[in-house]
């Protein structure tokens, strides 16, 4: 009737997303974490979060049957667009896939790394290289910027930042403030200031990639 209304997710500095009962005990949902999305489980009764599917890749609930004790996600990594998974609701890290995709094109390093912003902060950041990266050479930069400005870049695939890649470009991919999956105080550092402190973090990190001889400070788009 909506009454009784009762937090399952205090201390937890994230969002609940794809909510799904399994049973009448179990709720699942997905969360966002620097860069990546997994997969977690409340017990009602006990309101204990459980961490349950692990890794470095975005992970969205489907499904969950009321039967047979299953779930079906869609796993997204930086090589693989998008493969439809099962796992056991026992053994969340068995996965198994359902449907292989196809065998991806070769990509360069993707890297996550933090840096300073000017006040201090550390803010997340991905860097995709060419898949011949010399490291002797100063390539081009691209920033792509996601939108929102809550959202979150990450572990997941980026057909277009893996085709500029492709082409020669270094690409780099800012979570900033306003950035989900990073805790309340990045996702809500902008107030009503956009843009503001989200374009002083873009530049910051364009700096730390240039001051490690990366990229051609006169080639930035």
């Amino acid at each position: 009737d909506g009454g009784g209304l009762r937090r399952l997710t205090v201390g937890l500095d994230r969002d609940a997303l794809d909510i799904a009962w399994a049973g009448d005990r179990d709720i699942w949902f997905a969360t966002e974490d620097r860069g990546s999305r997994n997969l977690h489980r409340i017990r009602i009764g006990d309101d204990r979060i459980r961490a349950s599917t692990t890794g470095r890749h975005i992970m969205s609930l489907a499904s969950i049957p009321r039967r047979g004790g299953w779930a079906v996600a869609i796993r997204s990594t930086p090589d693989i667009a998008g493969e439809l998974i099962r796992f056991p609701l026992d053994r969340p890290s068995a996965l198994r896939p359902l449907i292989e995709p196809d065998t991806p094109s070769p990509i360069g390093e993707v890297e996550e790394f933090e840096f300073r912003a000017s006040d201090g902060i550390a803010i997340g950041a991905w860097l995709i290289r060419p898949p011949d990266f010399d490291p002797g050479r100063r390539y081009p930069l691209l920033v792509e910027i996601h939108g929102g400005p809550h959202a979150m870049a990450g572990a997941g695939y980026a057909p277009s930042a893996l085709a500029h890649a492709r082409a020669g470009w270094l690409v780099l991919r800012v979570n900033g403030r306003g950035s989900t999956g990073y805790g309340f105080d990045i996702a809500n550092g902008l107030g009503r200031d956009w843009p503001g402190r989200d374009l002083a973090d873009i530049r910051d990190a364009i700096s730390d990639v240039v001051q490690r001889g990366l990229a051609d400070s006169t080639r930035i788009a």
